[in-house]
């Protein structure tokens, strides 16, 4: 208990220092609101803000971002996917999953992967995190967020990224096929509901436009 208020005593400290900085006084007060009020340690509180500037960050800059790279230009736009890909979500993998890292990182999204992976030759013929960007895809259908799922189709489509289950390279035959290995996945150990085998079929179906 002592070592968890310590760290989120530092935390709270860094937040405050970041908001003289950034000067977004309601993110703090957000933070200091559920850490005092007991809802959240401090460090996941941060986790699950942090987490919510991936996306934003990704949909903004990530078509230019991708543009630029092939182009071998050192822009601002691929400074903050860099850096979105590689400090944000690092954060936010070490605030929210202390003590289950690898099985908060991975969730509907890597299940779905992995199970497809029993298809014959499927793992040698897809980008593991191709198939997972569609899996987010998927994990926002089960979750009930069609805004952000459709925010997230049109993004893809502007990057190349799957926005269909066909665009993957399967049917909904085969992920109902798969569906009982990505139930049993380790990455849906930890979660906030039961992830069923009907629940993926459907979304796959909402998914096969």
């Amino acid at each position: 208990m002592f070592k968890t208020r310590l760290i989120s005593g530092i935390l709270l400290v860094i937040a405050a220092l970041l908001t003289i900085i950034s000067g977004n006084y309601v993110l703090f007060v957000t933070l200091l609101c559920v850490s005092l009020l007991g809802m959240q340690e401090l460090y996941k509180a941060m986790g699950v803000q942090l987490s919510r500037m991936c996306m934003e960050a990704m949909v903004e800059h990530g078509a230019q971002a991708l543009k630029d790279n092939e182009q071998g230009v050192a822009s601002y736009a691929l400074e903050q996917v860099a850096l979105d890909i590689i400090i944000t979500a690092g954060w936010v993998s070490l605030l929210v999953a202390r003590e289950h890292t690898m099985d908060y990182n991975g969730g509907v999204a890597h299940a779905f992967f992995y199970g497809l992976c029993n298809l014959p030759g499927f793992d040698e013929d897809h980008l593991h995190g191709v198939v997972v960007g569609f899996g987010v895809l998927l994990l926002l259908t089960i979750d009930g967020k069609e805004e952000e799922c459709q925010k997230l189709i049109a993004f893809n489509k502007t990057v190349g990224l799957p926005a269909k289950l066909s665009e993957v390279g399967v049917t909904v035959e085969e992920v109902a096929k798969c569906a009982s290995f990505m139930v049993k996945d380790e990455d849906l150990e930890h979660y906030p509901y039961v992830v069923t085998e009907e629940m993926i079929i459907e979304a796959a179906k909402k998914l096969d436009y």
